[in-house]
């Protein structure tokens, strides 16, 4: 879309100083060029466009904003080559969007996943080693081919499950289980034992680097000290009056998974019970200190602590329970659903500003919510919950030592955290969507949706929730200022939008952000002529 609008073959784009070249080039091979190059050969590229796929090559990293994620391509953010032949294939190609890997090793890992995926077929139907397997393995890889998006499918190799013993084969295979009931997901996989991430490696280590934009040697750093990324020592200040904002809404939390039990994907009854029952006496704790109080809603049929169907209801309806989780089909998928409600409750603070889940996607969500203009005021608040709880004897979180926190669904691994601020930007949202705020928050590798959630619409007066996407290689402290970073951007980019509502591109009809007066603004700064990403 960005080639047909600028009406040319190849687009340069500058990212602190680094050029990084879209481009179409034959199919065939990968190889990176300099603009010069492109510019000099550009009159000799008239071949037919069916002769073409589009390159893009991987980007530098913008200073203070982590990697670059070219979401809005509509392909999964990895930080490698892509090859992307939707409209661009030539007449023979019918299976949708192949990908070429520059980190791939030998002639395999540059073909297009159609061929890798035949052959692994091709050598299961001639072998016997899986025959137990086979059923599941032969769905993975047709799923393969018509779903190569799905990250968990894509990072699935026949030459390293067949290193595997028997019994974790059958391990890898549950891990993925969702990705057969749900191909069109976007990563396709839970963890099921604390270990998995380090157990199986070699298939997480892709998934985690395609997702979250890192190599696959990343190892994770957990540091919640915010004077680590201040000046001269100080913790920089994060003060939402000081971008002309009102006191907000905002909320942090973690997702945290205890040591000796198995993720809830793998969870028996009787584990969530028993799980259930070890946190009540570690949440009796902060029930009896005065900064905290409150009390546990258990869902348990029967517990001590059980709460009728109007109380639950209540809870959810304000945003501090969480909802059916048997009405979610990827949980429902990966195990993590089963046996509902037995397990499940909330821990909520006197003031309702902590709240504690037991029983959701991990067995513990810890959550601290604020209404001012301190945006640490949350972080810190959560901070010493979770040390109150990581002190209490016998109870320790699992973790990983090189992705640091362990979670059940690979997008939460790193840190675990969330951070969002309930940010009312009415301008760029005068048409009554979140695309123009999205536009400018996504190279950032923000997060901007609804009032509601994902997919939900935005709120009155333009309400929308802003957060951090970044999990892995970032600390928690860098995190907040990051987002601290972003609404600032945000805030500045809707103040300077006409008032009325948002400019439209008369080529794709999509509505965008006006230019802001910032001339470092990497969202502004104009790319070849009129057009701009």
């Amino acid at each position: 879309e960005v080639l047909t609008r600028a009406n040319r073959k190849s687009l340069a784009i500058s990212t602190s100083g680094v050029k990084r070249v879209l481009y179409l080039q034959p199919c065939g091979k990968l190889q990176k060029k300099s603009t010069q190059d492109l510019e000099a050969k550009e009159a000799s590229m008239e071949e037919a466009l069916g002769e073409w796929r589009v390159v893009l090559t991987t980007f530098e990293v913008p200073s203070g904003f982590g990697r670059l994620r070219m979401d809005t391509l509509g392909q999964p953010p990895v930080r490698v080559s892509q090859l992307i032949e939707d409209e661009y294939s030539s007449a023979d190609e019918s299976d949708g969007v192949s990908y070429a890997f520059a980190s791939g090793s030998g002639e395999e890992g540059q073909e297009p996943l159609r061929r890798s995926t035949a052959s692994m077929l091709a050598h299961l139907d001639s072998g016997s080693e899986n025959d137990q397997f086979k059923s599941t393995l032969q769905t993975i890889l047709l799923l393969r081919q018509t779903h190569p998006r799905n990250l968990a499918l894509w990072a699935f190799e026949m030459a390293y499950f067949n290193t595997l013993t028997t019994d974790d084969k059958g391990s890898l295979l549950q891990i993925i289980h969702s990705s057969t009931i749900n191909p069109g997901s976007t990563v396709g996989c839970y963890a099921m034992q604390p270990s998995d991430y380090d157990r199986f490696r070699p298939f997480f280590a892709k998934v985690l680097a395609a997702y979250h934009g890192v190599g696959e040697d990343a190892k994770h750093v957990n540091n919640w000290d915010l004077s680590s990324v201040g000046t001269d020592g100080a913790p920089p200040v994060l003060d939402l009056s000081l971008l002309g904002l009102p006191p907000l809404s905002m909320r942090v939390r973690v997702g945290r998974n205890l040591h000796g039990y198995p993720l809830p994907g793998a969870m028996s009854k009787a584990d969530r019970v028993a799980l259930e029952a070890r946190m009540c006496e570690a949440l009796a704790v902060l029930q009896g200190m005065e900064e905290y109080g409150g009390r546990y809603h258990s869902l348990t049929p029967g517990h001590a602590a059980a709460i009728d169907d109007a109380t639950y209801a209540a809870l959810v309806d304000e945003h501090i329970m969480f909802k059916n989780m048997a009405d979610d089909p990827y949980l429902v998928a990966a195990g993590i659903a089963a046996d509902w409600p037995h397990g499940r409750g909330c821990y909520v603070s006197e003031d309702r500003s902590v709240v504690v889940w037991v029983g959701e996607e991990d067995h513990l969500r810890v959550i601290s919510m604020h209404t001012g203009t301190v945006l640490s005021a949350a972080f810190d608040r959560l901070r010493a919950a979770l040390d109150v709880l990581g002190g209490i004897d016998g109870l320790a979180f699992a973790m990983s030592p090189d992705y640091g926190v362990v979670t059940s669904c690979p997008t939460n691994v790193g840190s675990g955290m969330r951070a969002s601020v309930l940010l009312p930007l009415p301008r760029l949202t005068a048409d009554g969507t979140d695309t123009a705020a999205r536009a400018i928050a996504t190279p950032l590798g923000l997060s901007v949706r609804g009032v509601g959630g994902a997919r939900s619409r935005v709120g009155a007066d333009g309400m929308c929730d802003v957060s951090l996407s970044a999990r892995l290689c970032v600390t928690e402290a860098h995190a907040l200022v990051r987002l601290y970073d972003g609404l600032k951007l945000l805030k500045r980019h809707d103040t300077s939008a006409a008032p009325q509502t948002a400019s439209v591109d008369p080529a794709s009809g999509s509505p965008l952000a006006n230019r802001c007066p910032d001339v470092h603004c990497i969202y502004c700064k104009k790319r070849l002529g009129a057009v701009q990403l």
